[in-house]
């Protein structure tokens, strides 16, 4: 067990690593694997909003609006941004809805994509919805989830997706390998454990 308790990074990035994905992709598990697996430092926007605002995002945007959320979403972003040294930004699936976020995102950090299959993604979103009713609010109401509303938002967040560097995908892997592969991607690790 060599460097077992060696929890720091081989190498550290330049820029922060930004992990994004669709409602259901477990992007925010496998960020925080990467974390795990490297020592980075991981900030998650979506803890950061509701910790600050003391409140869930869903209530957040039923009692201030979605517009109030938005900005919330973009001060999260700027403080995750800033942190340092540079390491993993787990995005919220609705970061990359905001234009200026968006612009922010792609100049300022290597954005992966986890990606997964639609039917994969479906089986996901229903499940934790139905253990979790509105976990995904407002975005996915409570209760039974509609194949064709799921598969409309996912295409309007393809082209934002699509500027990632790097593309990952979790379909029904195991989340470590899908982590390891991130690392992989950006040689965090010199000798690779086994």
């Amino acid at each position: 067990m060599d460097d077992y308790y060696d929890a720091h990074p081989r190498r550290v990035p330049k820029i922060p690593i930004a992990i994004v994905g669709f409602f259901g992709s477990d992007h925010d598990v496998i960020g925080r694997m990467v974390g795990s697996f490297t020592g980075l430092p991981v900030v998650e926007v979506n803890p950061l909003i509701e910790h600050v605002a003391g409140r869930s995002r869903g209530r957040i945007a039923a009692e201030d609006g979605l517009e109030a959320l938005r900005t919330r979403e973009a001060d999260a972003l700027d403080r995750a941004l800033r942190s340092t040294p540079p390491g993993v930004v787990v995005l919220g699936e609705t970061t990359l809805d905001d234009e200026a976020c968006r612009i922010r995102i792609e100049r300022e950090t290597a954005l992966v994509f986890v990606s997964a299959d639609f039917d994969a993604i479906a089986r996901r979103v229903h499940r934790r919805n139905d253990t979790e009713p509105g976990c995904y609010a407002p975005w996915i109401p409570a209760g039974p989830v509609d194949g064709d509303d799921l598969a409309a938002m996912l295409a309007l967040r393809t082209p934002a997706y699509e500027a990632a560097v790097i593309r990952v995908d979790s379909g029904e892997r195991a989340h470590a390998r899908v982590a390891r592969d991130i690392v992989d991607a950006f040689g965090l690790w010199g000798e690779r454990p086994d």
